[in-house]
């Protein structure tokens, strides 16, 4: 039952319970959906990151993962000396 307290705000007498549907959930994070707009974030990242970068993704046992990795010394020194990968991230999030 709801009813309101003495300062007008919404107050429940029971408890309510929620029982999620995990199996659902986990059929959402690995369907194809999912799986091209996580391309999609990894084709923006590659496109600022230059050569010598890496992206893929793939399908884990509860989720899709997509990834951008160096994959060249040279692409290695650049991500340490001036953080390429996590100011690409920033910029395709808005940041």
């Amino acid at each position: 039952m709801v009813a309101r307290d003495a300062r007008g705000r919404f107050t429940s007498s029971g408890t309510t319970r929620i029982s999620w549907n995990l199996r659902a959930f986990e059929a959402i994070r690995r369907s194809p959906g999912v799986d091209a707009a996580l391309r999609a974030k990894v084709d923006k990242v590659l496109a600022q990151v230059g050569p010598g970068y890496v992206g893929h993704v793939e399908a884990g046992r509860t989720r899709s993962r997509g990834a951008v990795v160096t994959a060249t010394g040279e692409a290695m020194r650049d991500n340490a000396e001036n953080h390429t990968l996590v100011r690409a991230l920033s910029n395709i999030r808005g940041g």
